[in-house]
């Protein structure tokens, strides 16, 4: 039977490469061996999946016109219409998305030119407006990813940058702290992230979209990602999610808007992704993350001023995401956020 660690449980209590020694049940470890996060069971370690998730949130972005707009997806939103749930501080575009058990964060971005704020939420964010909380560099197109304790950020234009950021939640106010780089400069790249890995995936370099990967381990703390396999095609400005096991890219341009789901293995240490499917319409302008709960990923609007919100289930190895519903007004160029934590379910 397996024992759930509580929601509030902010991060692994340990982070070494032997298992620690005598463990109460529910103790959690990152094993750095295999860069596996793990839960003693009372009687030996397993892995962790996912549970819980509630919420997915689509944050700002054009509609001719940049939006300050919060929608929410309810999950497993199958149907309707998103809710419209309060604003971002600013009207924005570009920003990038990652999230802590407690929080979402939503940072830098194009409001009349690029800025550094950082916004956060608390959940469930029924109503108001994100909080400002501190900066990062003053840039947009950025692409965000998580560990269970750390939020991290990277690229973005104007350069394009190769800085990478850090911030350790709950981050309540001061300034996220560069800790080291990507293999080259990237904007518009595709972001997510598994149990022990961040990885930016593809990106614009100043002069043409790119298939490269770029894959840092937690808690990742100084040096420069490495390079670990490829796309199966160029691919910029679409939206990343993930799995327990997997990582997804979803749409984007390659070099013009396309319809393809490409998938990769965790921990993806080299080799190619596979086009695993397709949207049922090409999309791009979807703001480096996507959604997902612990069953769906999740893509909202895009290209165009779509509307669109489409699903796939896990594993999800082949086939058509499906439309499900709708946001309140079409958009591109926003970013997209979820609830969906690692350290809460060992099986």
């Amino acid at each position: 039977m397996g024992i759930i660690i509580p929601h509030e449980n902010k991060g692994p209590e340990y982070v070494q490469d032997v298992a620690p020694s005598n463990p109460q049940q529910g103790t959690s470890w990152v094993n750095k061996s295999i860069k596996a996060l793990e839960g003693y069971n009372g009687s030996s370690w397993d892995s962790v999946k996912y549970i819980g998730g509630k919420y997915g949130f689509s944050i700002g972005g054009y509609t001719g016109s940049k939006v300050s707009t919060v929608e929410r997806v309810d999950f497993p939103f199958d149907s309707g219409v998103t809710t419209a749930v309060g604003s971002n501080g600013v009207a924005a575009t570009g920003s990038g998305a990652c999230n802590s058990s407690q929080y979402l964060f939503a940072l830098s971005g194009n409001v009349s030119g690029a800025v550094s704020n950082t916004y956060r939420i608390a959940f469930p964010f029924d109503s108001g407006v994100m909080s400002q909380k501190g900066n990062w560099l003053a840039l947009y197109y950025v692409a965000a990813c998580n560990s269970s304790a750390y939020g991290y950020i990277a690229g973005g234009e104007s350069g394009p940058s190769s800085s990478i950021g850090r911030f350790a939640f709950p981050f309540d106010s001061g300034d996220v702290t560069a800790v080291g780089t990507l293999n080259h400069g990237v904007s518009a790249a595709i972001s997510c992230n598994s149990s022990g890995y961040g990885f930016w995936l593809g990106g614009y370099n100043g002069s043409n979209s790119i298939s490269s990967t770029d894959r840092i381990a937690f808690p990742f703390e100084s040096g420069t990602a490495v390079a670990k396999g490829n796309l199966a095609s160029t691919l910029s400005n679409g939206c990343g999610c993930n799995s327990s096991s997997h990582g997804y890219t979803i749409g984007g341009d390659a070099p013009s808007a396309i319809t393809t789901i490409q998938r990769l293995s965790f921990p993806f240490d080299s080799g190619n992704a596979s086009a695993v499917g397709t949207l049922s319409s090409a999309r791009d302008g979807l703001g480096g993350s996507g959604i997902n709960s612990s069953s769906y990923g999740y893509v909202t609007a895009g290209s165009s001023y779509l509307s669109n919100v489409s699903r796939f289930a896990f594993p999800f190895d082949s086939g058509t995401a499906s439309d499900v519903g709708t946001l309140n007004v079409g958009k591109y160029n926003h970013t997209h956020g979820d609830d969906t934590d690692f350290n809460t379910l060992f099986v």
